[in-house]
């Protein structure tokens, strides 16, 4: 399959490099191996920025690099945000994004970014289009980004507003779910699936090891677990159902608290003392897979809501990297796997499909290892360099 190659590529994100990898990071970082990629951190909270001047925190260069070919920009202190809650703030908002489209302009002069593809994870990217003399314009849609944001009326307008006209004014419009994509394509024809996908050298190379995390090894069989970032979508309610229904079975949870709400703090750590969960915490990324082939059937605990119906989770990929039996709420998404997860259809049945996948699970070990090299962040990046490089032939005069 072809990889585009030899372009110079500045893409504006939402999500700083050195945070959990995510889809766009994924992309990205494939990208600058045949590519020049400059990769636009968001800009800083105003008080983040006076500590990181003050020596709070370490202070980061505009432009690092760390490793050939792609450069990390962060804006100097002068150009953070102030917010978003009052009148001054958006004004001075407004002046610092005119100061940060210059800056971040002679940034991409100063590294030779000429004729770049200028590439948007972020929907209140709009001020950018045209500011860099690109030559195509590459929008990444992988949030319900009409749900994303619940910050006030004013602010949410501005991000629907700016979210359209990025659809409206793309060369190309990736979405990473099928709602989306049908969302896409009511302001855009030249919009196309681009689902999540998985580091599938990593997962395959912990499956020929033998070695289990140490503390893994004093957990009883049989192992569910979850592996992943604990947030506002995850039913934390369903985790504790499982504890307390099913106590001969050990609940297994690997990853960060973020953004949880403080009445699911208080499920949370109801859910940590009873005696068959297990949370080990964060780990790093590549140590992961062996905690996910340590399971016995890996679960999505998703909760239903306009945000998880439009996603398209990296766990399952990364769950069927490892051949594990996946049992998930029924995200639509998670339907195009079918038969090699297991759907709970409403809240009673997640029991029984587990139990399901626990007696059957092992069936389609190899059918989903498969399936989730179909889906290779290699193989993913392939699929839309063949769509992004039909367009750059097109537009050649």
């Amino acid at each position: 399959m072809v990889v585009l190659s030899g372009e110079n590529i500045v893409c504006i994100t939402r999500r700083p490099w050195h945070s959990t990898w995510k889809t766009d990071q994924q992309i990205m970082s494939r990208l600058a191996r045949t590519n020049r990629v400059l990769y636009v951190n968001p800009p800083r909270p105003l008080r983040e920025a006076v500590r990181q001047a003050l020596g709070v925190v370490s202070r980061v260069p505009v432009v690092s690099s760390p490793r050939e070919n792609l450069h990390i920009y962060q804006e100097p202190i002068l150009l953070a945000g102030w917010g978003r809650g009052h009148l001054f703030s958006r004004a001075y908002n407004r002046v610092a994004e005119r100061l940060r489209i210059a800056h971040l302009r002679e940034t991409t002069r100063r590294l030779g970014f000429h004729s770049p593809i200028l590439w948007s994870y972020d929907p209140l990217a709009s001020w950018a289009i045209g500011a860099f003399g690109e030559i195509l314009f590459v929008y990444s849609v992988i949030d319900n980004y009409d749900e994303y944001f619940s910050t006030g009326e004013i602010w949410h307008t501005r991000v629907r507003a700016s979210h359209r006209e990025l659809m409206r004014r793309a060369d190309v419009v990736f979405a990473v779910s099928e709602p989306l994509l049908q969302q896409c394509l009511e302001y855009n024809p030249n919009s196309f699936l681009a689902p999540n996908g998985v580091s599938f050298d990593l997962f395959e190379a912990s499956m020929r090891s033998s070695d289990t995390p140490p503390d893994v090894v004093p957990i009883p069989r049989p192992i569910i677990g979850f592996i992943g970032v604990l947030h506002s979508s995850i039913d934390l309610g369903l985790l504790e159902e499982i504890a307390q229904h099913r106590p001969d079975w050990s609940l297994m949870i690997v990853g960060p608290v973020e953004g949880i709400a403080y009445g699911d703090r208080r499920v949370f750590q109801r859910l940590c003392s009873r005696v068959n969960v297990y949370y080990l915490g964060a780990k790093p990324p590549n140590v992961l897979p062996d905690y996910v082939k340590s399971c016995d059937v890996a679960i999505m605990p998703y909760r239903v809501n306009p945000l998880t119906f439009c996603g398209d989770s990296q766990k399952l990929y990364e769950y069927l990297a490892c051949g594990k039996p996946v049992v998930s709420t029924p995200i639509p998404s998670v339907r195009r796997h079918l038969p090699l997860v297991e759907i709970a259809e409403y809240p009673g049945d997640f029991l029984a499909r587990v139990e399901r996948a626990l007696r059957d699970g092992h069936r389609l070990h190899s059918e989903r290892m498969a399936a989730a090299r179909r889906n290779s962040w290699e193989r993913r990046v392939c699929e839309m360099s063949e769509i992004l490089l039909r367009r750059l032939r097109a537009a050649t005069p």
